[in-house]
């Protein structure tokens, strides 16, 4: 998983993304080795947690440049849709943040995934639908 990932490569620890220590202490109070730890309801790893912690550092605009080549989001009429563009593009998308797409104690998501609970008739283009 990606927490692991984050661990191994970046060499970092859980309090460089989940500073409310108390929660994390709470959550894994009595763990053993193997163990799944209670879920984190009232923690949160923000996009700007993640882009101070000087590992994912780039603008908004350099990580659209990196992804503007993804196909995945790529609708039932062929619009494509670059995933990093569309955050904040509209009312409804500046909820989006990292952790919608990019998980780190389950498997991630793709993007769409996240995109068809608003978009669920497969079609990006707004007001298509209702």
């Amino acid at each position: 998983m990606g927490a692991g990932i984050h661990a191994q490569s970046a060499q970092t620890t859980c309090t460089a993304c989940h500073t409310d220590e108390s929660s994390l202490a709470e959550a894994h109070k009595n763990m053993t080795s193997g163990a799944t730890p209670k879920k984190l309801n009232k923690t949160c790893v923000s996009p700007e947690g993640c882009k101070a912690s000087g590992c994912h550092d780039l603008s908004n605009e350099e990580m659209a440049a990196l992804t503007q080549e993804v196909t995945e989001l790529t609708d039932s009429k062929g619009t494509q849709v670059n995933p990093h563009e569309v955050m904040g593009l509209t009312e409804g998308h500046a909820e989006i943040v990292c952790t919608d797409c990019h998980r780190m104690h389950k498997e991630n998501i793709g993007p769409a995934e996240t995109c068809i609970s608003c978009h669920h008739a497969g079609v990006y283009e707004c007001n298509t639908c209702h």
